[in-house]
């Protein structure tokens, strides 16, 4: 049912009920009652019936036990200790059979957070078959017959277990009972995708939760968590943005509530709203959150991937100050950790090279980089995957084809015979600001873009790969590479080497179905120049997509050339055209969309 491996993926509804509200990684260990072993745990069970268990009773040692066991998110003790007073009940001939109830509906509760409802529900039935016997037991009964209902809907989806949460929901009065009750009709509420509904429900089993105290059932803080999550993702396939974010915050507020806000099992959920449309100021705390976290990581190699992701966020939601510091602090954190020399060093380096190349600071970034790379060939060897990976990032590779074409720039015009010539390093690039719809009135932003020897930007190479990914990505509309919004765009999450401001935009806002995909590389100063390029760029894509698509030549409205590539295999169109402003500087674009 409440799988690990469910919370780290991104939340849908074509799991069955038992998946809808996964449980985190479990962390047995934390032991509240380390000093003790399991047979002082039944002891300690032994003390409570001496004393007396039934909730007329004031609380017990072994209840107490008991319920620091659930706070502390030590299951296997709470279990052990479920158990074990179980086991000295049965041997005892004088135990109440409220005795009985009482510790089999605490062992079915605690085999609900362990993800075990079949032995949840065991516990529960006996539970009853004992609170039965007893008239005066209405809470012990009704407190297994809403377990029992519960490991019954997330078990098997069952109709019943919803239908009996719902009667008897008005009845409850115990906290942790109501809440039980909530999530099987806020699950239902979700499979049945009524977003308003669920997130209502849910709002009330937070509320209960509080009466509480969400750090004393973390567990129960992380099913509602993902409740919401998953609310959250029903308001996204909406177009619900704003819905989308708000809900996902309530996820994380609840469960930081639960875990504490530097706890690393929120990394997760972190993770997720990070996905989401969130804006630049949600962006910037989630992003600053996540780098936080990865601070205190003690697994290095996980904490350094979370913050690479991270610090690229941070830098896309117009924070890149606060993003060059992330980094610096970053790599003096490695050396401190590792040594200046080590390899971790290494790694952080290339991180802020990255960045520098990203920022056209490339002077910056190529002594950082070769710095990088020479500390990890000392330690691995140029043969290493780590040095491989360091070697062939994009930003890295994107650097040394514009130092290649400048280098042979140079040396063509070396040839000519042209006294004070000047030899320009970089063109500017023309293009909409931000990542507004290309029109074919844009007007120019200046941006360092890659040129050939004739001084036209030079044909995008390499890039294959990237495009089948977009391709199969518009499928689904593009949800899979959707990055930060900005503006009325998203951030492509793939972006194709050689080709400039990747982004994802809608015809029609808030219509998934209207999306496409567009790059695009610039300035031309001719018409033949940008039709030239995109003839060639032209046969790159027909070799690239295969025999399987059909090229069709074509003009636009304006008699400018274009082309289409389409196939019988795929719904999308892949187009390369070209545009122009009023100062007749010319653009050539490639778009991805379904016609």
């Amino acid at each position: 049912m409440f799988g690990s491996h469910f919370i780290r993926r991104q939340y849908t509804l074509s799991q069955p009920p038992w998946e809808i509200l996964p449980m985190q990684s479990k962390t047995p260990g934390l032991a509240i009652l380390s000093r003790v072993a399991p047979l002082a745990l039944i002891l300690n069970a032994e003390i409570a019936f001496a004393e007396g268990t039934s909730r007329s009773h004031s609380i017990t040692p072994g209840e107490q036990a008991f319920a620091e066991a659930i706070r502390q998110n030590d299951l296997p003790a709470a279990l052990t200790l479920a158990e074990g007073a179980i086991k000295v009940a049965q041997q005892n001939a004088s135990t109440s059979p409220s005795d009985l109830a009482l510790w089999h509906n605490r062992a079915g509760y605690v085999n609900i957070l362990m993800d075990s409802e079949p032995e949840a529900k065991q516990h529960y039935d006996a539970a009853c078959g004992f609170a039965n016997q007893i008239v005066q037991a209405v809470e012990q009964r009704l407190e297994c017959e809403i377990g029992s209902a519960f490991a019954d809907f997330y078990n098997s989806g069952g109709e019943k277990g919803k239908e009996f949460a719902a009667a008897k929901r008005q009845e409850i009065r115990d906290p942790i009972v109501l809440i039980l009750a909530e999530l099987v009709i806020g699950t239902s509420a979700l499979l049945e995708e009524k977003p308003v509904s669920a997130e209502s429900v849910l709002d009330d089993a937070l509320h209960t939760l509080e009466t509480v105290g969400p750090a004393n059932q973390p567990q129960l803080a992380t099913m509602i968590a993902n409740a919401y999550v998953a609310t959250g993702n029903l308001f996204a396939s909406a177009n619900k943005s704003i819905d989308d974010a708000r809900v996902k915050f309530k996820a994380l507020d609840v469960q930081a509530a639960a875990i504490g806000k530097e706890s690393l099992q929120l990394l997760p959920t972190l993770e997720t709203i990070a996905l989401s449309d969130i804006g630049d100021e949600g962006a910037r705390t989630v992003a600053k959150w996540r780098i936080e976290l990865a601070f205190i990581d003690p697994d290095h190699e996980q904490a350094r991937k979370t913050f690479a992701s991270a610090v690229k966020d941070l830098a896309m939601s117009n924070a890149r100050d606060d993003a060059l510091v992330s980094l610096w602090k970053w790599q003096a954190r490695a050396e401190s950790q590792f040594g200046v020399q080590a390899v971790e060093a290494g790694q952080s380096l290339v991180l802020i090279s990255d960045f520098m190349f990203q920022q056209a600071d490339y002077e910056n970034g190529n002594k950082l980089r070769d710095r990088a790379l020479s500390l990890i060939e000392s330690k691995l060897g140029s043969e290493s995957e780590i040095y491989i990976e360091a070697s062939k990032s994009i930003e890295y590779q994107t650097y040394q084809a514009n130092q290649k074409v400048l280098s042979n720039l140079k040396n063509e015009l070396e040839k000519l015979v042209i006294p004070d010539a000047g030899v320009p390093t970089t063109i500017p690039h023309v293009g909409p600001a931000g990542n507004e719809t290309p029109t074919d009135n844009d007007e120019a932003t200046p941006q360092s873009v890659v040129v050939d020897t004739q001084g036209k930007p030079a044909q995008p190479r390499e890039y294959c790969d990237g495009l089948k990914q977009v391709v199969e990505a518009g499928s689904s509309h593009f949800d899979k590479i959707l990055g930060p919004k900005r503006n009325d765009s998203w951030v492509g999450r793939t972006q194709l080497t050689g080709w400039y401001e990747c982004s994802i935009s809608e015809l029609t806002e808030a219509d998934a179905a209207t999306r496409y995909y567009s790059c695009s590389i610039e300035p031309f100063q001719s018409v033949d120049d940008v039709s030239s390029t995109l003839g060639l760029v032209a046969a790159d894509v027909q070799a690239c997509l295969g025999d399987a698509w059909i090229k069709v030549d074509g003009v636009n409205s304006k008699g400018l050339p274009r082309v289409e590539f389409v196939s019988e295999t795929s719904n999308n169109v892949v187009e390369l055209r070209i545009s122009a402003n009023h100062k007749k500087i010319y653009r050539l674009s490639i778009d991805i969309n379904q016609p």
